[in-house]
């Protein structure tokens, strides 16, 4: 009867434990960067007669304001991105793993689901000839290769792409984040603010950087210019709390019909680059990729997220989280 008793004490406190209270973040427009104040292309001009944004930088920003995107053509032409490409294809064929690397999206046989997450040590584990089928399935990436990677890790620290990034932003921006596919992602459009959790928001740049030469038919990255200047969905009125990471399922799918509704009355394009070509985005501006026409098309490219390492509010904020 003690024991009993003592359980139902403990369930009791249970039920009575306090929700967490949740922080009211301040969404004020007046706290985005520059580029998205409302006098943003008058401050272009300002900063270029101030001496503060060369002709150059100058002439981004107007294509930032205006569209939500730039592209860099052939910002990396030297050695360096044949010698990634031969690095990520070494990893299926290693003598030895790359501890606290992992693969996600691997398909390991026809018809079955994706594996989430699997180390490289387990993908090695796989016999050599099923490896090599689960390499051609398609789908699967690597994130944090930079870690593992001298090579990856001089694309990360690129000086002249942080520095424009900065410069959109106006404030000093860092690297923080990388992918590398190997296919086309099929991706469906979306906004990569409603996955991170920055603030202010829109202080978030991604970068997609093409590997080798992209065909219109391997599922390129696809974009909506001007969607940058879409209002954040009503529901996520108290961002970065509320988002695509801490919606449940009911509140995810009001988002994604909404965004649907929304980009349809935007233009959609394709990129397709050169290899060295870079395409830096708003944090707001749909994107993603196209269908895979030729499923034998390669889409080799590697992403990489910039924000100002103190504006990265996502262990303030609080779960449950769909991921």
């Amino acid at each position: 009867m003690a024991v009993l008793s003592k359980i139902k004490s403990l369930l009791k406190k249970e039920e009575k434990a306090p929700e967490p209270k949740l922080r009211t973040w301040s969404n004020d427009p007046k706290l985005l960067p520059w580029t998205d104040q409302p006098d943003a292309e008058q401050e272009v001009e300002r900063r270029l007669a101030a001496g503060k944004l060369t002709p150059r930088d100058a002439e981004l920003a107007r294509k930032w304001i205006k569209d939500g995107y730039i592209v860099l053509q052939q910002h990396f032409v030297g050695s360096d991105v044949d010698k990634l490409n031969g690095e990520i294809d070494a990893l299926w064929t290693a003598e030895k793993p790359h501890d606290g690397l992992n693969f996600h999206d691997v398909i390991q046989e026809d018809g079955a689901p994706a594996t989430l997450t699997i180390s490289h040590r387990d993908l090695l584990a796989i016999p050599a000839e099923e490896r090599e089928k689960a390499r051609l399935r398609g789908k699967w990436r690597i994130h944090g290769f930079h870690f593992h990677s001298k090579t990856s890790m001089n694309i990360f620290k690129d000086e002249s792409m942080r520095k424009t990034v900065s410069m959109l932003l106006g404030t000093e921006t860092q690297p923080q984040y990388t992918i590398n596919f190997h296919w086309g992602s099929q991706h469906g459009l979306h906004q990569d603010l409603m996955v991170f959790h920055v603030h202010p928001a829109n202080y978030l740049v991604g970068a997609w950087i093409a590997l080798e030469d992209i065909s219109p038919d391997c599922g390129p990255l696809v974009y909506s210019p001007g969607s940058h200047r879409m209002q954040m969905y009503h529901e996520y009125d108290n961002y970065p709390q509320t988002n695509l990471r801490t919606s449940d399922q009911e509140r995810r799918k009001r988002y994604e019909a909404h965004l649907a509704e929304e980009g349809s009355k935007f233009e959609r394009h394709q990129f397709i680059a050169k290899k060295g070509d870079v395409l830096l985005w708003h944090a707001m501006l749909l994107h993603g990729g196209d269908t895979i026409k030729n499923k034998a098309l390669t889409r080799r490219s590697m992403v990489i997220h910039y924000m100002p390492p103190e504006m990265d509010k996502s262990k303030e904020v609080v779960g449950p989280f769909m991921w």
